[in-house]
């Protein structure tokens, strides 16, 4: 396959990602966001993200990030076949960046939650991990140590109180069983050694999961 014809394929995929968000957004009730997942707030980085692209987000939903990615694959293919590698590269990069950095950490936990009760949500999980192993946005390379400033790891803060902490520290936010931790935890070191090209994200939630068990046994 051509380079690209390879972008057109990934425009498609990320077309289908945000109607399929669409539909999940809506039988859940509520918007998927960064926002809500994690504590940050990724307005000020997805608007400089933006600002290149001549693109304006309408709300920072799961939703408005997968159309934008969409957006980057087709100027990609479009570049490649002008004969432009200099937009099409740049078209690539930014898309691989805002994939590993302000979607598949909070979005693939999310899906994963729900994928009980949602067929949609388990399948995409699924696709964004694959994408994922293509596009290695965050591979577990030997070590951390000064990659990340204290107190965040490749998720982002850490928050340390069980007290609403959000399901990116641990999966629940009460005082529950330990066991559940436990098993959170044995689940995304699970799918660390499966999905080598996120590894890094899924590990630090481990090590979350982890910290929360400790944490309701000292309290």
């Amino acid at each position: 396959m051509t380079a690209a014809g390879s972008a057109s394929g990934e425009a498609e995929f990320w077309r289908a990602a945000a109607e399929s968000l669409s539909d999940i957004q809506e039988s859940v009730g509520s918007e998927l966001t960064e926002m809500a997942v994690t504590g940050f707030d990724p307005r000020p980085d997805l608007a400089r993200r933006a600002r290149r692209w001549s693109h304006r987000f309408d709300d920072h939903s799961a939703v408005s990030l997968t159309a934008f990615a969409a957006g980057l694959a087709e100027v990609e293919s479009g570049a490649w076949e002008r004969d432009d590698p200099i937009i099409a590269t740049q078209a690539l990069s930014d898309r691989r960046f805002l994939f590993g950095d302000r979607i598949v950490h909070w979005l693939v936990p999310v899906l994963l939650a729900i994928a009980e009760d949602s067929v949609a949500a388990s399948a995409l999980a699924g696709e964004l991990l694959d994408l994922g192993d293509r596009h290695r946005p965050a591979p577990a390379l030997t070590g951390s140590e000064g990659l990340y400033p204290p107190g965040h790891d490749s998720i982002g803060p850490i928050v340390e109180s069980l007290d609403g902490a959000p399901l990116l520290n641990g999966w629940i936010t009460d005082r529950v069983h330990i066991e559940l931790f436990r098993q959170a935890g044995e689940r995304w070191r699970t799918c660390a050694e499966q999905h080598p090209g996120t590894a890094r994200l899924w590990l630090d939630l481990a090590a979350r999961c982890d910290a929360s068990a400790a944490r309701v046994i000292m309290s």
